[in-house]
């Protein structure tokens, strides 16, 4: 179960690879007496050979257990251990490579301001992730489904654990546990009805009181909302008693969809990405393309020149989508899908679909964090309405940002949606995209858009 520690792990160890490469360029630099071409070029292989010296002693020096359990005497411990195989590991580098002016001074130096630094950066790191969960920021709930002692027994872990930064919002159980001291919310029956009223991050559902058949009517519920369901099997067979190990490494647990998204750094590489293309898309495109859009649509039809409607975005957030307006001017009109041939289309309206030119005022709504420029196209508040209760797994689209282009819209999986079929595929579509995301993936769907932008998209009306 990931519960962002991988995003923890990525960070810390991104920042000691930083703190450790710049604090040997300042060691270098200050002792090293032969700074020329062939000394910078016996740099960059001593510099990545403690790198890969640090990555590779880190498992047994335990500097990347899960640290939010572990007190800081553990830690620096770690760290010292760390910084004591840098030190003899340069020792050996500068001897092999036969670089002997000034090593003595550079080795101790840089054995001592190393252990200084990462500590420092730690206790830092430490201390932000502090106050951000005092301000109640990145917290993840937790709903428990089933009360036996496995369940019990995480809860514990995780309730002694408040710097993990999780918080758990209940229990579901088909009787009541006097020791959840009020986190008893009701019986297993009342799942959607809680789900329905309260914002839950992560189901975590006991395997062990539920038959199969139960099991799967969970998961259904659950995914008919915003939330990600993980399967609590129980205590690993080797680990059961063995409280040195990290807390969600002591239990079996399985995550029914993959979802790269829900890990921090992967969605913080997904948003400055989001960032670049839309900056260059707005200074480079927008001057082209929006005064003569804009100047075309008031000359050709009555009315604004962009449409604005309620979507549903991460987590069923609301927002309004910006959009180049393509239809007659109503401002009483009810919402209705566009249908091929559909008479509210303009002829200049027809073209924007067509290309979709429609969508380029949205790389605004990117640029406000409302949208990323790939997801789930964001649909209309009436059909989300209409299709949650009728296509399963629907909501589940709503566990990332909505984008101006996707993966269903690139398979012809756009426009119009009267056929309940068309529909569950789209929703199959977008759940593939969510369960097998990744940074190229993006790029290629873009790539696809463009081409289908210059040569018209046949379902696009």
């Amino acid at each position: 179960m990931d519960f962002q520690r991988k995003t923890y792990i990525f960070l810390r160890v991104a920042s000691d690879i930083v703190v450790l490469y710049f604090t040997l360029v300042i060691n270098w630099w200050i002792f090293s007496g032969e700074q020329n071409k062939n000394i910078n070029h016996l740099f960059l292989i001593v510099s990545t050979a403690l790198i890969l010296i640090w990555m590779i002693s880190a498992r047994e020096t335990k500097v990347y257990d899960e640290f939010q359990i572990r007190n800081i005497k553990f830690e620096i411990i770690s760290i010292l251990n760390q910084s004591v195989i840098q030190f003899i590991s340069l020792m050996a580098l500068l001897f092999l490579l036969g670089i002997n002016s000034h090593n003595k001074f550079v080795v101790i130096s840089y054995g001592i301001s190393l252990f200084t630094l990462v500590t420092a950066e730690r206790f830092v790191f430490r201390k932000i992730l502090e106050r951000m969960r005092k301000k109640g920021r990145n917290l993840r709930s937790i709903l428990f489904v089933g009360g036996d002692n496995i369940t019990l027994d995480l809860y514990d872990k995780i309730l002694k654990n408040s710097d993990l930064g999780y918080f758990v919002t209940g229990f579901l159980n088909d009787s009541p546990v006097p020791s959840l001291n009020g986190k008893y919310l009701g019986t297993v029956a009342e799942l959607e009805k809680i789900l329905a009223s309260e914002k839950v991050d992560n189901v975590l559902i006991n395997l062990q009181q539920f038959t199969d058949t139960k099991v799967n009517e969970l998961i259904r519920i659950s995914e008919k909302f915003p939330t990600r369901v993980r399967l609590i099997k129980g205590y690993k067979s080797y680990t059961a008693n063995n409280d040195a190990l990290p807390i969600f490494d002591r239990f079996e647990i399985e995550t029914v969809r993959r979802d790269y998204l829900y890990s921090t750094h992967w969605r913080l590489v997904k948003r400055i990405f989001d960032l670049f293309f839309s900056a260059f898309v707005i200074v480079t495109v927008y001057p082209l393309l929006f005064p003569v859009i804009a100047v075309v649509i008031k000359l050709t039809s009555k009315g604004p020149v962009f449409f604005k409607q309620e979507r549903w975005g991460r987590g069923n957030k609301k927002f309004k989508v910006i959009k180049f307006r393509t239809m007659k001017y109503d401002d009483n009109m009810e919402f209705a899908q566009a249908t091929k041939n559909d008479p509210r289309v303009t002829k200049f309206g027809r073209f924007l679909r067509k290309t979709n030119l429609d969508e380029l005022p949205q790389f605004i709504n990117v640029l406000k964090g409302e949208m990323s420029v790939v997801g789930p196209r964001p649909h209309p508040t009436p059909l989300n309405v209409l299709a949650k209760n009728k296509i399963n797994n629907y909501m589940l689209r709503h566990l990332v940002k909505p984008g101006i282009t996707g993966w269903a819209q690139i398979h012809g999986f756009r426009g119009e949606t009267k056929n309940e079929n068309l529909m569950r595929k789209r929703v199959e579509y977008d759940l593939w995209y969510i369960e097998n995301w990744s940074l190229w993936l993006d790029i290629k769907i873009i790539l696809i858009t463009i081409i289908k932008t210059l040569t018209g998209d046949p379902n696009a009306y």
